[in-house]
């Protein structure tokens, strides 16, 4: 094999600081990127993307995969952007802007030479609305924002909210801590 994947990074950053220096794009936690390194003596580059274009939704039907530029001056180009092309959809309707970005997108993939035409922003993330009655939350001295920072550290982890570091003493490193309920023991609204 001439290629090593060399790191891969599932979901959102646990730092801020990690997603402003990153161009790809990464939005939810079913986002994920994988540097890819190639070693010496490898066949070009360009063939390796052309046939993972090929066979990885072939593979992953499901999945949607782009392949971001690997040199700093096409990444700078792109001023930040994930791609050298990027277009921008704005309106308080929801509905008429995807479907209207769904008839963009179909007619930008008939352009030749274009490739890895999609929609960064996905419209089907899982969502809970949730209604606070701020009387009610009042009398026992709660707000909205104790409701949001409790349900954001139950569902998403400590790491935005209150971030804890933990140092291991040996080596002087500090690791991130961020706790988090386990998915799989959430069945209903009460847990």
């Amino acid at each position: 094999m001439s290629w090593t994947a060399s790191s891969t990074t599932s979901g959102l950053s646990v730092s801020g600081i990690n997603m402003a220096y990153n161009n790809s794009g990464t939005i939810g936690v079913e986002d994920a990127d994988i540097l890819i390194s190639l070693k010496p003596n490898h066949a070009p580059t360009a063939d390796y993307v052309r046939t993972m274009r090929e066979r990885l939704p072939r593979m992953f039907p499901s999945v949607s995969f782009a392949f971001l530029p690997a040199d700093m001056v096409s990444q700078i180009l792109n001023f930040g952007v994930p791609a050298p092309i990027d277009l921008q959809i704005v309106g308080s309707d929801e509905q008429a802007n995807r479907k209207y970005s769904n008839v963009l997108l179909a007619r930008i993939r008939r352009i030749p030479g274009i490739a890895d035409a999609r929609i960064q922003q996905r419209f089907q993330q899982p969502t809970l609305n949730v209604n606070v009655d701020r009387s009610l939350a009042g009398l026992v001295g709660l707000s909205e924002k104790d409701a949001a920072t409790a349900m954001q550290t139950t569902l998403s982890g400590s790491a935005q909210t209150s971030p804890t570091y933990w140092l291991n003493p040996r080596t002087g490193v500090s690791y991130p801590v961020s706790i988090q309920t386990p998915p799989r023991i959430l069945y209903t609204m009460n847990d």
